[in-house]
């Protein structure tokens, strides 16, 4: 089966998103992603390189296809934009494609095959954040966030249609540092952004939280040894070999991981900015 993904960032995710188009390539052959550019510097560098079996889309098309979303660019912060259009992408490509779609964040990258991801029974499926107890306490990080958005599939049916529907409504009309409650969706205050609203997903359709061991690992929950790599990683906090994140890290954790995702990302930047729209 095809698995189709969805992302969408600007230009400056454009390496880290190209990255990890590379390593669904390696990893996964059979797939199709559709790309959401919120700027013309990316979209036109990536038309130049012709990215495979990438559909590239620019978020103009999607403001005028979504009723309402044009105007969330005045009423938020850029940070708040930017967490209110993974919920429009795949929406749009959920209703536009017909088949099951999944959301992944632009700082993913993949170490293995996704295809044991894909086998799940419900309408939706997505990852609990696994962040690490504390003194046997449940960790606060939760406060902010129980599910992560950088996984997030949707099949297409009449359950799943109407939830990514709702999670993308509710984000055009709210998706804030600090969310307020939402009690009637099982929602508390003090959530973070479009995340809050994963948590409403159950009372919409049968969602499934996906457990396999090798997914969603991040510098909050990262072991500091293993035998196998994760099938993919979440790269949440980098922004470059001088600054990874604020978590600690293990020697091997950036031996394996870290260093293999620079220097996929430097390949990636040279290739962006090697374009013919650049140069």
């Amino acid at each position: 089966m095809t698995e189709h993904y969805v992302q969408c960032c600007g230009s400056n995710y454009g390496a880290q998103g190209l990255a990890m188009h590379k390593s669904l390539l390696e990893h996964c052959g059979d797939f199709r992603m559709t790309w959401v550019c919120t700027d013309d510097w990316l979209i036109q560098n990536l038309f130049d390189l012709d990215p495979i079996h990438c559909t590239l889309v620019h978020i103009r098309q999607l403001e005028v296809c979504i009723p309402g979303l044009k105007s969330c660019r005045s009423n938020r912060t850029e940070r708040e934009w930017f967490w209110t259009l993974a919920s429009q992408a795949t929406w749009w490509a959920l209703k536009t494609y017909r088949t099951t779609v999944t959301y992944l964040d632009s700082d993913l990258y993949f170490f293995g095959n996704p295809q044991p991801l894909h086998f799940f029974i419900g309408d939706t499926a997505m990852f609990d954040h696994r962040f690490p107890d504390i003194d046997g306490k449940r960790n606060p990080q939760y406060g902010r966030a129980l599910y992560n958005v950088g996984w997030n599939s949707f099949r297409y049916s009449k359950k799943g249609l109407k939830c990514a529907r709702w999670w993308a409504e509710k984000t055009r009309e709210k998706c804030s540092e600090t969310m307020p409650a939402y009690p009637e969706w099982g929602i508390p205050p003090g959530r973070a952004g479009d995340q809050a609203y994963l948590e409403g997903f159950n009372k919409l359709c049968d969602v499934e939280i996906i457990d396999n061991p090798r997914g969603n690992w991040a510098p909050y929950n990262v072991p500091a040894t293993f035998d196998e790599l994760p099938i993919f990683y979440h790269f949440h906090e980098w922004r470059s070999e001088d600054e990874r994140t604020g978590y600690h890290l293990s020697d091997e954790v950036i031996e394996r991981i870290y260093k293999p995702y620079e220097a996929a990302v430097k390949e990636a930047a040279a290739e962006l900015w090697q374009s013919p729209s650049t140069t």
